[in-house]
């Protein structure tokens, strides 16, 4: 270590105000003047990280499935449906056919219909309309709180 400025001796008063003794940092041991590097995330692994369109076949191996959710393929093996949730990627094939891929599965159309409609089609409950007032009394609410409104901005 070594001052940037002189040590007081008997000749100096040292009850002079003077200013702080400064060090040079790069010289002292285990010390650095250097941001540290910003640590990487840690990269976290969490199940189902695969996104899938859906409606597109994927392929992993020699084994088509369909995209039923973005987090879902299916598989059809005779009468039996087999969901997979997959946390690894799989291939996207574009260029197969719902025949080619019916043929592949070894079933028909309506088959391959009536066994997608459970993940695609909403429920009845998704399609119930919300009742909303009528426009009257929408419009009688937004009367009341404009003029309520304006009632404290001119008291205010």
């Amino acid at each position: 270590m070594r001052p940037t400025h002189e040590q007081p001796t008997d000749e100096q008063p040292t009850d002079a105000l003077e200013p702080p003794l400064l060090i040079d940092l790069d010289d002292v041991p285990g010390v650095t003047t250097h941001a540290p590097a910003a640590a990487a995330p840690a990269k976290t692994r969490t199940p189902h990280q695969a996104l899938f369109e859906i409606g597109v076949v994927y392929r992993k191996g020699s084994r088509c499935f369909l995209a039923v959710s973005d987090r879902m393929l299916i598989t059809i093996k005779g009468d039996e449906v087999q969901e997979i949730r997959p946390t690894s990627r799989y291939d996207v094939v574009r260029s197969i056919s719902v025949q080619e891929l019916c043929a592949m599965w070894g079933i028909t159309l309506e088959h391959l219909d009536a066994t997608v409609v459970r993940y695609l089609a909403p429920s009845q409950e998704a399609i119930k309309t919300r009742p909303r007032g009528s426009r009257r009394q929408r419009a009688l609410d937004e009367l009341r709180w404009r003029s309520q409104r304006l009632v404290r901005l001119l008291a205010g």
